[in-house]
C-alpha cells in the first residue's frame, strides 16, 4: 500500500527463508514478488507454494499474473480456471481469463464460458453480470451486453454501477 514492494519482498523472503515449512509465508513471497514485477520469481514461489499443499485462489491468481506478464498465457489460462473453481465470483480473474481466451479463441462463448457457470450458480449477481457484459461488449457484441443486463437493470433496486454498464451497452 505505501509502495515499498522491496521492502514487502526482503521482509517475506526473511520470513520464508527462518523456517522450513512457514505457514503462509512462501505465498506471500509470492505475492510481493509479483508486485514487485518480479515475476520469473513470483511464479517459483508460487510452484513451491503449491508443491507445499497452499491451493488457494490467491496463489492461482498470483501465478496466473506472473505467467500472464511473463507470455506464458496457455499456462495462465490454466492457473486462472484453477483459481475460479475455488473463488467463482472473482470478477477480475474471470475478465483475465476471458480476455486471454478471446485473445485465442475469437470465440465469446467460450471466453465467457467459465463466467456463464458462476453466473448458473450465483443468479443476479450484478458483479459477474457486468463483467460479461463489459467482456462481450470488448468483444463487439453490444447488443449481447446489453441482453445481458436487461432484466437486472429493469429492476427498481439495480445498482448505480450496473445501470451505467446497461448505459455504456445501448450508446454502443
Amino acid at each position: 500500500a505505501l509502495g515499498r514492494r522491496d521492502d514487502a519482498v526482503a521482509f517475506y523472503r526473511r520470513h520464508a527463508e527462518a523456517a522450513p515449512e512457514p505457514a503462509g509465508a512462501t505465498p506471500a513471497l509470492a505475492v510481493a514478488l509479483a508486485a514487485a514485477d518480479h515475476h520469473r520469481d513470483a511464479a517459483r514461489m508460487v510452484s513451491h507454494a503449491l508443491a507445499q499443499g497452499h491451493r488457494t485462489a490467491g496463489v492461482h491468481f498470483t501465478h496466473a499474473r506472473s505467467l500472464i506478464a511473463l507470455g506464458e498465457f496457455e499456462h495462465a489460462e490454466a492457473a486462472l480456471s484453477d483459481g475460479l473453481r475455488l473463488e467463482p465470483r472473482n470478477v477480475e480473474a474471470h475478465d483475465r481469463l476471458a480476455r486471454l481466451v478471446w485473445m485465442r479463441s475469437g470465440d465469446r462463448a467460450q471466453a465467457t464460458a467459465l463466467l456463464d457457470e458462476a453466473l448458473q450458480r450465483f443468479a443476479g449477481d450484478e458483479a459477474l453480470l457486468a463483467a460479461k457484459a463489459a467482456i462481450l461488449q470488448g468483444a463487439g457484441d453490444a447488443r449481447g451486453a446489453l441482453a445481458c443486463l436487461a432484466d437486472a437493470a429493469a429492476r427498481t433496486q439495480a445498482s448505480p454501477a450496473l445501470l451505467v454498464r446497461a448505459g455504456l451497452a445501448a450508446l454502443d
